[in-house]
């Protein structure tokens, strides 16, 4: 049994020798047995992470908004019918009055009607669809110019009135 004692210690202290010469390390500084250890690796330090200095992100609550009340228009004297309501801010325009035109039109169709000038030769009432649409559509023209007036009408409980105005040519 020393016999092997004495083998594995010469084959121990060998094996480091040339261990340490193959990693550029140099002859080993004691040619006994290699040392057995039983704490952790010994190496390279490794660096343990450092902790964040980043704040924690906020946190962030959200706070319904509320849409301010919107208008709705009323009309003042809404017309019996689709061609009447038309007709009445056709007129309105024609006499270059914007305040008898907001008894039948919205600000909408008035601020986009009265935003061009009647035409010289008159606006030609081209008719309104079936009055059972609504909304429906009156349509003026222009001859002079081809320029058409789609003008939208709405009915509510008391009659017809002018929801908007659309330009075409």
């Amino acid at each position: 049994m020393a016999h092997h004692l004495a083998r594995l210690t010469a084959v121990a202290g060998l094996t480091v020798l040339l261990s340490s010469a193959c990693s550029g390390g140099g002859p080993a500084a004691s040619a006994g047995p290699a040392a057995t250890s039983t704490g952790p690796p010994t190496g390279p330090a490794v660096p343990s992470p450092t902790p964040s200095t980043t704040p924690p992100a906020a946190s962030t609550t959200s706070t319904p908004v509320t849409a301010p009340p919107t208008t709705v228009y009323t009309p003042t004297a809404p017309a019996d019918s689709p061609d009447g309501a038309a007709a009445a801010l056709v007129e309105a325009w024609a006499r270059a009055n914007p305040t008898q035109a907001a008894a039948t039109a919205s600000p909408a169709a008035r601020q986009a009607l009265f935003a061009v000038p009647y035409p010289a030769g008159g606006a030609q009432a081209r008719g309104c669809t079936d009055a059972r649409t609504n909304p429906g559509t009156c349509t003026y023209a222009d001859l002079a110019s081809g320029r058409l007036y789609e003008i939208g009408v709405t009915h509510l409980s008391n009659g017809w009135y002018v929801s908007s105005v659309t330009i075409e040519g």
